[in-house]
C-alpha cells in the first residue's frame, strides 16, 4: 500500500487514536514517578486530540511537549549525576558496601607490628584490597551503564522534535546517537555482569 493511499492515512489515524486511549488508560501507579504518569496522561489525550489530524507530522508536533516532558522525566529519574535518581541510590548502596571492606582493612592494620607483619594477616589485607577494587570498578560500570541511558532518553525527545519539525538531518544525527548510547548501554551492562564473582551489589 502505498504512502498517499489516503486508507494507510486512515489507518494511521486510527491506530494513533487507539494508542491515545491506551495512554489515557494508564495506570498511575504502573509508571515510575507521578511526573511521567501525567505526562504520559497528558500525550494520550493529545493523541485522541488529533485524530482529525490526517498528516503524520501535524500528530508529532501536536504532541511533542508531552513527549519531551515524557523523556524528560525519564532521564531525571535515572538521574544527570552519579548523586541524583537511580545513579545516587546506586551510589548509596556500592558506597555501604565498599565502607565495610575499609572498616575491615583498617582493622586488621591495628595492634603490634608482629601481628601487622604476620602473612596470613597480610593476606587478608590484599584479598580485602582486591574486593574493595572490584566493587570500585563495578560501580563504576554501573554508573556509566545508568548514565548512558539517560543520554537515550534525551536523545529520544531530540529526534521526537526533529521529527515534528521537519528537521531530518537533525532527525538522523538523534537517531544516531540513540544508537550508539543504546549500544554503548548494552556493551556497559554486559561487562558490569561478567565483574567479579562476587554476588555483592545493590
Amino acid at each position: 500500500m502505498a504512502l498517499t493511499d489516503p486508507k494507510a492515512a486512515e489507518s494511521v489515524s486510527d491506530a494513533v487514536f487507539q494508542l491515545g486511549g491506551q495512554l489515557k488508560a494508564v495506570a498511575p501507579e504502573t509508571v515510575p514517578s507521578p511526573g511521567i504518569a501525567t505526562a504520559v496522561t497528558k500525550l494520550g489525550g493529545l493523541l485522541v486530540r488529533a485524530k482529525a489530524q490526517r498528516k503524520a507530522r501535524d500528530v508529532a508536533l501536536a504532541a511533542d511537549p508531552a513527549m519531551a516532558d515524557i523523556f524528560q522525566a525519564m532521564a531525571e529519574t535515572v538521574g544527570r549525576t552519579s548523586e541524583e535518581g537511580l545513579r545516587g541510590t546506586a551510589l548509596a548502596n556500592w558506597q555501604l558496601l565498599m565502607a565495610a571492606k575499609q572498616v575491615a582493612y583498617l582493622a586488621l592494620t591495628q595492634g603490634d607490628g608482629k601481628a601487622t607483619a604476620d602473612r596470613k594477616i597480610t593476606l587478608e589485607r590484599r584479598a580485602l584490597a582486591t574486593e574493595f577494587a572490584d566493587l570500585l570498578a563495578r560501580r563504576n560500570a554501573q554508573d556509566a551503564a545508568l548514565a548512558s541511558l539517560g543520554q537515550s532518553y534525551l536523545a529520544l525527545s531530540r529526534a521526537h522534535h526533529a521529527l515534528a519539525v521537519g528537521s531530518f538531518l537533525d532527525l538522523a544525527r538523534a537517531v544516531a546517537i540513540v544508537k550508539d548510547e543504546a549500544e554503548s548501554t548494552r556493551a556497559l551492562y554486559e561487562r558490569f555482569a561478567r565483574m567479579g564473582s562476587s554476588e555483592e551489589g545493590p
